[in-house]
């Protein structure tokens, strides 16, 4: 199966926190995306790998109507 790369422009931005982030993390729970999605994400804001993941993890905690649980 090839690989399918998204990549976000601008990853810490409010387009990626509130829109582009949580539909990925919908559409995963639901099944409907590839086995080998890869994401990319490029901003000019400094953050380590933890810190990026917690700012898009809230994001998508903020979004109504989703029911979000994190895997560690």
């Amino acid at each position: 199966m090839t690989p399918t790369t998204v990549v976000i422009v601008d990853a810490t931005g409010d387009l990626a926190k509130r829109k582009l982030v949580p539909a990925r993390y919908y559409l995963s729970s639901k099944g409907r995306l590839p086995e080998n999605l890869r994401i990319v994400g490029s901003a000019r804001s400094q953050h380590t790998d933890d810190s990026f993941r917690d700012y898009l993890w809230e994001g998508t905690r903020e979004v109504g109507g989703l029911s979000v649980t994190r895997k560690e």
